[in-house]
């Protein structure tokens, strides 16, 4: 290389972008593109204790959003299925008036060809049990139903009243309960005319404090068919007299498992 050229290269290697070829001259191309890679200045990456550091403030933050929406999951779950119960249960009333006879609601718990519950627990209900064009709609999974109909056992706790796997409740042409059979067992009381309620709850693995507050309860008064639907503090509300003690006997004690 010339001396010229040298002194090119040279005058091109520093800040001006590009030299302008004179005429006459050597064309020479210097530009920064051109440059040598090895003198180009290296970008600032990330170490591996600030990665390390990164993925572990990402698994600390997914951790508490899963703590505070799991709650809220399992409880939107028994809030749907109370509300297809509630609508599956007033259905089979307003079918009772229109036709002027009695119409039948039925919930089973989903079962083999054993007869076994299948695991998870899932219910179907049915607003016209018996008729020839009845079917069956579907609660979410690990829900539950439970009802104190012809029972004084029921409790807050999880384990009252005693699991069931069928309720059915029968209205009259005017609305009335007629009748109401638990495990394939007519109550005592004929016709019904006490209140009762049915409660829903999750099954999922959760303390007991959040089951409770998470269920849903329905009453039904058998005299008007009428039904209510409110959460656990309604509940608690509806449990205490004006001295704030709880109505009824005192609730015996969980069975041990």
């Amino acid at each position: 290389m010339s001396a010229r050229c040298l002194i090119s290269v040279l005058m091109c290697s520093g800040k001006r972008p590009a030299c302008r070829p004179q005429p006459g001259r050597l064309r020479l191309r210097c530009g920064p593109a051109h440059a040598n890679p090895l003198l180009q200045p290296q970008s600032a990456g990330f170490t591996l204790i600030e990665l390390l550091a990164s993925i572990g403030i990402i698994i600390f933050v997914l951790s508490l959003a899963i703590l505070a929406v799991g709650p809220a999951l399992r409880s939107a779950g028994t809030q749907d299925a109370a509300r297809r119960v509630r609508a599956a249960i007033d259905a089979a009333r307003v079918k009772a008036i229109q036709q002027r006879r009695a119409v039948r609601f039925e919930a089973q718990v989903a079962k083999d060809g054993a007869a076994k519950v299948i695991v998870p627990e899932q219910w179907g209900v049915t607003p016209n049990a018996g008729d020839p064009t009845f079917e069956w709609h579907q609660l979410p999974e690990h829900v539950t139903l439970r009802t104190n109909a012809g029972s004084t056992a029921w409790g807050a706790m999880r384990a009252y009243p005693p699991p069931i796997s069928s309720l059915s409740i029968t209205f009259s042409a005017d609305a009335s309960v007629k009748a109401v059979t638990v495990d394939g067992t007519e109550i005592s009381e004929k016709p019904p005319t006490s209140q009762f309620l049915i409660r829903l709850h999750t099954l999922r693995e959760a303390p007991d404090d959040e089951v409770n507050k998470g269920a849903r309860f329905i009453e039904i008064t058998p005299l008007t068919g009428v039904l209510t639907s409110f959460g656990y503090e309604e509940y608690e509300l509806y449990q205490k007299d004006g001295t704030g003690k709880l109505k009824g006997p005192e609730l015996p004690a969980p069975p041990k498992s």
